[in-house]
Formats: structure tokens, sequence, C-alpha cells
């Protein structure tokens, strides 16, 4: 049973820059009655990605210089 209400969620693909250098390819996760920007933008530090590789990490968002979506909804 959850404690808190749950949220649905759309999936997105977005191309990931990273201050590293390094761009990635996956998912994040967006509420069905918010934009893409709004992930980015709110007080949390980490959100969850979904790999290429199927594999969900929680990335800091600190360390993302820019957000590429790929796929409109």
């Amino acid at each position: 049973m959850r404690n808190q209400p749950y949220v649905p969620k759309s999936k997105i693909l977005v191309e990931l820059s990273f201050t590293t250098g390094v761009t990635e390819r996956g998912w994040v996760f967006v509420a069905v009655d918010s934009r893409e920007l709004d992930v980015f933008n709110s007080p949390v530090t980490f959100f969850p990605f979904l790999d290429e590789g199927n594999m969900i990490r929680f990335v800091n968002k600190t360390q993302v210089v820019q957000v590429t979506p790929l796929e409109r909804r």
C-alpha cells in the first residue's frame, strides 16, 4: 500500500549532455500534466533516467548542461 498519492507519468525520449562532455540518449519520466522542463526546475536534486541499455539511474541535475527532447508528447 502506498503512503503517497500515485502520479501518472509519461516516458519522454531525450538526449542529455553532461558537464563531462558525455552525451546520452534515454527516457525521463514526466507527470502527464507537466512539461519536460518541470523535471529540471523542481527542487528535487536527482531524477530517474532510463538509458538505452534499460538501466534506471538517478542523475544529479547539477551534472546536466543540456536536455534535448527527441520526441513530442
